[in-house]
């Protein structure tokens, strides 16, 4: 299965969104059901989302999703984007974006370096029955993804993922764009 594509047009996206997003990033508000308390998100700002990110996202992701899903006709429902940025160590927990409107999670790395920035990690969803079953030193249940900077990658809504700790970066913090369709 094709997961991962290329965004064309990242260096132009970068250019137009970064500067935005670094002038919000200290004023968001992680929400209280996570557990991390530092990752600076605009998960919860939906009107400033609506008026940050404009069509241009849409129309750069539009033919990788469809190749993803291997449509040529379907419409896809994307919900309202946020941003991401860890620049001091920042991590996600291990999450899932279950909900009847979710089918897929994506995210687009619109600034990372593979040396320095944490990538996704996916958690196999059958993992605490392999290890009720099979010894742990044989099992591993967690996958690194091979991400580089202008990937958008695009993973079942019900797949678990997290993003460990990082070392701090801030001259080059790791951004990023999610959006659920």
């Amino acid at each position: 299965e094709n997961y991962k594509g290329k965004i064309d047009n990242n260096q132009i996206l970068k250019e137009k969104y970064l500067p935005k997003i670094e002038e919000r990033k200290d004023f968001t508000i992680t929400p209280d059901s996570w557990t991390t308390k530092f990752c600076k998100t605009s998960y919860q700002n939906v009107q400033d989302n609506l008026e940050l990110f404009d069509s241009d996202l849409r129309n750069s992701y539009n033919n990788i999703l469809h190749s993803f899903l291997n449509l040529k006709l379907l419409d896809i429902h994307y919900q309202t984007p946020w941003f991401n940025y860890y620049s001091d160590g920042e991590y996600q927990e291990a999450h899932t974006h279950v909900s009847s409107a979710i089918d897929y999670a994506c995210i687009h790395y619109l600034q990372f370096d593979p040396e320095r920035h944490s990538p996704l990690t996916l958690l196999d969803p059958s993992r605490s029955l392999k290890l009720y079953t099979h010894p742990t030193a044989s099992y591993n249940f967690r996958l690194d993804l091979d991400i580089n900077e202008g990937d958008l990658i695009m993973i079942p809504g019900y797949l678990e993922h997290e993003v460990v700790p990082g070392k701090p970066t801030p001259d080059y913090p790791r951004v990023t764009i999610s959006f659920n369709i």
